[in-house]
Order: C-alpha cells, then structure tokens, then sequence
C-alpha cells in the first residue's frame, strides 16, 4: 500500500496494526489512546514500521495530523496560553552497544518529542546521512539541538527514536540503530514532578536514554545571545540551568570542535534555544569562552573567560542582560511565553 493511502483503513487493517502494536480497539473501532505504544523493528530497510504508520494514520488524522508533521516553535505568545506542566529534556543517549556493534559508531537519524500540541514531531536531534555524529564509549550522548518549543505535559509524552548507524564502507550498508517510543506517563503514580529523570527502552542494538525534568508550572524561554562589542573569534560553551535544577541545558559547546558560529549580525547560532523555567523561578545563562588567536601568550589556548546573568521568569516580557567576558561584550535576550494547552 502506498503512503498516500494509509490515511483509509479498513476495521481489519486497523485491529491488525492495534495487534502488532499491543494495543486495545474497543468494539465500536475506537482506541484507547492512553495506551502505550512501542515499536521495535530491526529490519535494516525500514525503521519506521508501516504498520505503526497505518495505526497513527488513522488515530490521527481526523486532527489533521499526519506522521511526518513538525511543529512549529518557539511558542512567542501563543494566545489562550497560560503556566503549564512541562519538560525540560537535558540529554539523550545511547546504552549498552550490542548485536556485534562497536563503538565508535557515525549515527544518523532523529528523536523527536510528540506532546499533546498537535502530536506533530518536536526534534531534539535530527541529522542526514551525510552530516553524522560519531559517538564513542566515552562520549555516547547526542548534540541536542531542540526542542524548539516548550514540550507540553497536559497528556502524555511520547519520545519517538529512528536511528540508523552509517556504514564505515560501500559495502557495510547502514543498519537500523533503534526504532522505538520512550513514553512519559505525565499524569498518574509513575508521574515524577519537579525531580530530573532517566528513561530508556531497550533493543537489538542498544538501549536509547533521555533524561529531563517534569516541572510543576513552568514558562517558556527563548533565548538569543547577541556579540555587541569586541572580538567574535572565539570557542567556548553556553549553558543554561533552572533554579532548583542541577543539571545543564546546553545551549551550544564548540571548546573541542572549533570557533563559535557568529552571523554577520554578531547573533550566536545556539544549537538550541528554548527551555522552560519555573513561573517563579530563575534562568541561568553561563557562557566559558576562549580566544582562539594566541594574543594571550599561550600558543592560542587562551584563558578562559566567565559570563553569567540571571533573569527572572516572566510571562510575556523579554529580558535583556549584559555578559563582559573582557575581550567581548554579549547581550543576552530571553523572550518569554506562557504554554499553549492544545
């Protein structure tokens, strides 16, 4: 069957996929759409299972949402939101290498949130085939660059894996790293608010981990951070963490890999942009940044310069602060939003 018909299933169609997918169809046809639903498929030529393509087809898209949809972010003022639940993810991993895999492995792919706005994908890390992350037995997590938007916790989360590792030759053909859904249970006794967690569903190949924070009532920040004075010739590290929180948001890290990427306006090209603070808490910015011209004396390390700012969560105002790193001055802009509901 082609994709462009998999919007129109048959009853039968439906209650095989609901089969494969251990999931419940009531007798009137209709889902229980509470229910978890897990794909693992080692097939090295699809990740993505036609049947859970047919099964989100049609539990979908009377809402007009198909399975390849991306949402849209950040949220910037979204009318009819308020204060929400929500989730702050701070990493994501791969665990326990197996099935005759070896590290270091080239991963393309992507993992993407699915939240109640729309069920639309909500990347975290997305990459082609050509611009692979290798990751090592010492460095296995990910270069997050999302999500774009606040993740909304009013219905469950759903985590959506489609990994591939890229073959080392012409003739090593790329074999599926994992295909599955981690889900987050955001109401009910499994539900963990205001602590940071780990989640991960184990395959054939590895195990997938992220962990986040569910936070109680929380606002979305969408951060640019601006070079307005001095020398844009630098590498360094930009972070951002929530009062109460001790886990980092990593907003962009080029200390081993090269100088910070600096449009012609002087904006930093964060990798990502948006977290979400407590309504009544604080948000952290931290930028550690190094020269790379050896003006220091150092044969072109540098010495570190620190930069730190802190804004109080708003609403719908922005919030302009000043980092002076010495060689350079940074305005920081946070652009706050409340959380749409659906």
């Amino acid at each position: 069957m082609a994709w462009e018909t998999c919007v129109s299933v048959s009853p039968a169609a439906v209650a095989e996929a609901a089969a494969i997918l251990d999931v419940d169809v009531a007798s009137d046809g209709e889902a229980k759409r509470q229910l978890l639903l897990v794909v693992d498929d080692d097939d090295d030529s699809e990740p993505n299972p036609y049947e859970y393509r047919v099964f989100f087809e049609w539990l979908w898209n009377d809402y007009g949402c198909k399975i390849d949809d991306v949402t849209r972010g950040p949220t910037f003022r979204t009318p009819g939101a308020r204060i929400f639940p929500c989730v702050e993810v701070y990493s994501c991993r791969v665990i326990d290498l197996a099935a005759g895999l070896e590290w270091p492995i080239d991963v393309f792919g992507f993992v993407a949130a699915r939240d109640a706005l729309g069920r639309k994908r909500n990347y975290i890390f997305n990459r082609p085939r050509g611009d692979a992350q290798t990751l090592t037995a010492e460095d296995p997590s990910f270069v997050l660059t999302g999500p774009i938007r606040a993740i909304n916790c009013s219905q469950r989360i759903e985590f959506e894996v489609d990994l591939k590792v890229r073959g080392k030759s012409q003739s090593d053909k790329d074999k599926v790293l994992s295909a599955r859904y981690i889900v987050y249970e955001t109401i009910g006794p499994n539900t963990v608010v205001g602590q940071v967690m780990s989640k991960a569903r184990p395959g054939k190949r590895c195990s997938v981990e992220v962990t986040f924070a569910h936070l109680a009532g929380a606002v979305e920040a969408a951060i640019e951070v601006r070079v307005v004075q001095g020398s844009s010739g630098f590498r360094g590290r930009f972070i951002a963490r929530t009062d109460g929180y001790d886990d980092d948001v990593v907003l962009l890290d080029s200390s081993n890999d090269g100088s910070v990427p600096v449009a012609d306006d002087g904006v930093i090209k964060l990798a990502r942009s948006v977290a979400v603070v407590e309504s009544t808490g604080v948000l952290n910015l931290h930028a550690i940044i190094t020269r790379n011209d050896s003006s220091s004396g150092d044969d072109g390390g540098g010495v570190a310069s620190e930069g730190h700012a802190e804004f109080a969560a708003q609403r719908f105002e922005s919030s302009c602060r000043t980092l002076d790193l010495g060689f350079c001055k940074m305005l920081a802009t946070v652009s706050w939003s409340m959380i749409p509901l659906i």
